[in-house]
């Protein structure tokens, strides 16, 4: 809590750290290719903003962010330099660095940073709800936006590391389309190839004799190499074999990782998501779901051992609501619900489900977001209550399609879900909650719906007060959970393995971090 005060302190007066990313570059062998081979979860199918902000770490190396993190949600400069609020909270003001250039040498102006946040509010894209708080962008001058507010958001610093600058003039030129097949943006790197939700590639640009390739940021990787890994035994054979280098942003039992320290691998455990199934309010509603019953949401997370499935992950712990530990929207005071399959069964029956029943879009989820085991346990305990719910693995995009209710996409009744705390204010919530959320797809892409709840999360994001705000969002935290919108599991570490070969890592978040650092020794 202290470093969140001291966060919002510096947030309110306006920050002038001492420039970007560290320029202090290591020197890695001259003899050993600088080829970084990552295995993730999935690669996205487009590297624009459309994507969402799961491959936050690809997209970094071809764009930058109008600010990014350091440790703790420390927010730090990157294309502006400064940003500050005025006194009565009405705006805004963001002051950029003056030496950034596209990859033709044109310059980054504030024109294209108030380009890049009208097309992702327009567009209505994944980071639409990290803006809401905005009435309003202008370009005052070349170096400078304002942003004059629907609200005081004070968390607005913190949702810019997910604003992706791009480039104006080149796609107004060409189209969004074309410009999606082959984009590029100030980062250090280009794209080499993409193989939408295989692979992708990226090569460090060639800068014009004379001319620094950029101002601030110092990449050592000559080219990366993005690979798409669902299979947990899969990642740790190649990490294992020298064919991989880094394994980011996977989930691993307590077996597997023990394998991989064994191997000498470096693991990294990053702030922990919360793993549920989400009740999808568009999906019940439109399949006339006998979970729009309270009774029958209740029977489910009565019927599975939570402490069981937790038993599987080291530091793993079960939970009774959708919140990261540790973040504002967190309540200690929120006890999961307990193993207790009698009270299941008398729920369905009170419900009018003596016999139990089949939900026949049955439980659909993404298998590196939450293990198949965990999905197998929760299929199985459900079973046992007289509940039956087919698995209905997705492949990444496609979940991230039905998750923000794409082109009508509808949800399965039970929908496999993951939060974590991805700008310290816990806001990020709203890319899918509330009733008014902009990635809810409509209606029938809806997740959950409640206006107090929408109430009390704005009234937290325009207090002042630490401590009114945690208020505020425990009270917000409770009124959910007594809507009983998901079967809540558990808190789930994520990991980035590292094989003994690279070097100059430095991650602060489970998917926010920059490559620029990291080498290979052999």
């Amino acid at each position: 809590m202290r470093s969140l005060v001291l966060l919002i302190a510096l947030t309110l007066v306006g920050c002038t750290p001492s420039g970007g990313l560290s320029t202090v570059v290591p020197v890695p062998p001259s003899d050993v290719p600088q080829v970084l081979r990552v295995v993730t979860g999935f690669v996205p199918s487009s590297l624009t903003p459309a994507a969402g902000t799961a491959g936050h770490f690809m997209a970094w190396t071809i764009y930058d962010s109008v600010t990014q993190f350091g440790p703790n949600f420390q927010v730090r400069p990157s294309v502006a330099e400064r940003w500050v609020l005025s006194s009565d909270g009405a705006t805004w003001t963001l002051s950029l660095r003056r030496d950034m250039r596209w990859p033709d040498g044109s310059p980054l102006t504030a024109t294209d940073v108030v380009f890049s946040l009208e097309q992702t509010r327009q567009r209505r894209w994944p980071q639409t709800a990290l803006f809401a708080s905005i009435a309003s962008v202008q370009a005052a001058d070349p170096a400078t936006v304002v942003l004059t507010m629907r609200f005081p958001d004070i968390s607005l610093p913190n949702n810019l590391p997910y604003l992706w600058v791009l480039p104006q003039a080149a796609i107004a030129a060409s189209g969004l389309d074309a410009f999606s097949e082959r984009p590029f943006g100030s980062g250090p790197y280009e794209v080499a190839e993409l193989r939408p939700g295989v692979s992708l590639t990226v090569r460090k640009r060639v800068a014009p004799a004379g001319v620094n390739l950029h101002p601030f940021r110092k990449p050592i990787a000559d080219e990366i190499q993005f690979t798409a890994v669902v299979d947990p035994s899969q990642k740790i054979a190649g990490l294992r074999s020298g064919e991989v280098d880094i394994a980011a942003v996977h989930t691993f039992t307590s077996s597997q990782v023990d394998q991989l320290l064994a191997a000498e691998m470096t693991v990294k455990t990053f702030p922990l998501a919360t793993l549920a199934i989400a009740y999808p309010d568009g999906a019940m509603t439109a399949r006339a779901s006998p979970l729009r019953d309270k009774r029958v949401r209740l029977a489910l997370n009565y019927a599975v051992d939570k402490v069981a499935i937790a038993s599987l992950f080291h530091g793993s712990e079960p939970v009774g609501q959708y919140a990261s530990p540790g973040s504002l929207y967190w309540d200690p005071a929120a006890s999961p619900f307990p193993y207790d399959p009698a009270r299941a069964k008398q729920l369905l029956a009170e419900a009018g489900y003596p016999s139990g029943l089949r939900i026949e879009s049955g439980l659909e989820y993404q298998p590196n977001i939450m293990p198949t085991d965990i999905a197998l346990s929760v299929q199985r305990y459900l079973a046992d209550v007289g509940v039956e719910a087919p698995l209905v693995p997705l492949e990444a995009n496609a979940y991230l399609d039905k998750a923000y209710g794409r082109n009508g996409q509808l949800k399965a009744e039970l929908f496999g879900a993951a939060t974590l705390d991805s700008n310290g204010f816990a806001t990020n919530m709203r890319t899918f909650l509330g009733c008014s959320s902009p990635s809810g797809g409509g209606a029938t892409g809806r997740w959950y719906c409640n206006r107090d709840w929408d109430r009390l999360i704005t009234a937290a994001t325009t207090e002042r007060d630490p401590a009114r705000r945690e208020t505020l969002m425990r009270e917000a935290n409770r009124l959910q959970r007594e809507d009983v919108p998901f079967l809540y599991l558990i808190v789930l570490p994520g990991y980035t393995v590292l094989a003994p070969t690279v070097r100059g890592a430095d991650y602060y978040y489970l998917r926010i971090f920059s490559l620029d650092s990291t080498y290979r020794v052999r």
